[in-house]
This record gives structure tokens, sequence and C-alpha cells, in this order.
């Protein structure tokens, strides 16, 4: 069990987390994307039928 006290510095808990918050919204963003390339695609599809 890990008291409050115990905390380690703010660097070390800090710089990690950044980095997990940067690959987190990478992740995110390269998601949406796909999901905008996906829509447009479809529309394009449904345009170009007749």
């Amino acid at each position: 069990m890990i008291s409050i006290g115990d905390r380690p510095p703010w660097n070390s808990i800090g710089v990690p987390s950044s980095k997990l918050l940067l690959k987190g919204y990478r992740k995110y963003s390269s998601i949406h994307e796909k999901k905008q390339m996906i829509t447009r695609l479809f529309i394009g599809l449904l345009i170009s039928n007749p």
C-alpha cells in the first residue's frame, strides 16, 4: 500500500503520462481520420452510382 506521502517527484510521473497521452491522441486522431476517409469513400460511391 502506497501512502500519499510516498509519491514520486512530479517529473518522474509527468513525463511518461504526457507521452502516453500523446500516444493515445495520435491513436485516436488516426482512427478519426480513417473514419472520415471511409465516410468520404462511401459518399463518393453513393454519388457516382446512378
